[in-house]
């Protein structure tokens, strides 16, 4: 036998424990290569801000769902029947409207029948609490996409000033929508519109959201549009703060 068939011997006669560790070492470094970041020093992850939350009693894809059955017929793109409340949603979540509030916002109309609507009331039988909560977030999230924001961080709500939004409904508004605020014939009431906001819990950006929709949009019959030259953001904030504090119980 030559010295290369003895020292070739030897090395398959060798114990193979050692490149089997090698191996194993090398596996466990690629796992902790490839895995997910995490925290550092056994320090617990920060969470994300509030408003970046997802609420995980809500499910868009859900919400989707219950929008397309009760909802799209009348509630598109078409604008035939009722306003495209996807696109509408944005002007909410530019006015700084949490998405967990869309559902509340929904229920203003759902649960209450306006006699100059042909808008149906739906009991909670029918369509739940929870479901409401569903579509609001599927719409929260709809319509920041077209607007171009993130739902889960809205801007912040303008603050309003309502002695200045005083002067500005009087320029703007009341002609229309009556000194008081509490329309005249087919002109809706605004007053009570923001009390019942008030009652379903909402915050004011909710009322300033509507005011931009109303506004911006031309969605809604009859309404003009303004632009943001005849009348800012800041303008309807203001309107939207004096309608605040001016709603029916308030007095």
């Amino acid at each position: 036998m030559t010295k290369l068939h003895r020292r070739r011997q030897r090395m398959d006669n060798a114990p193979r424990a050692p490149l089997a560790l090698a191996a194993a070492v090398a596996a466990l470094m690629l796992a902790q290569f490839l895995a997910p970041a995490g925290p550092a020093n056994g320090q617990e992850q920060d969470a994300l801000p509030a408003a970046q939350q997802t609420p995980g009693s809500l499910d868009a894809e859900q919400g989707r769902e219950t929008f397309l059955k009760y909802c799209s017929a009348c509630h598109n793109e078409l604008r035939k029947v009722g306003p495209y409340l996807a696109g509408g949603a944005g002007y909410f979540v530019q006015a700084g409207l949490p998405a967990r509030d869309f559902g509340s916002l929904l229920a203003r109309k759902v649960r209450n029948k306006d006699a100059t609507s042909v808008m149906p009331r739906f009991n909670p039988d029918e369509v739940s609490s929870a479901d409401l909560d569903n579509i609001g977030y599927f719409l929260a999230q709809t319509g920041a996409g077209l607007a171009g924001l993130d739902h889960r961080n809205p801007p912040a709500p303008l603050i309003g000033s309502a002695e200045a939004g005083a002067g500005s409904y009087a320029r703007h508004c009341q002609i229309c929508h009556s000194p008081d605020a509490m329309g005249k014939e087919s002109v809706p009431p605004l007053a009570p519109e923001a009390a019942l906001m008030q009652e379903l819990g909402l915050p004011a950006s909710a009322l300033h959201g509507l005011l931009l929709w109303a506004c911006r949009s031309g969605d809604l019959e009859q309404m003009p549009v303004y632009s943001s030259g005849d009348l800012s953001d800041q303008e309807l904030a203001d309107i939207a703060a004096w309608l605040w504090e001016t709603t029916p119980e308030a007095e």
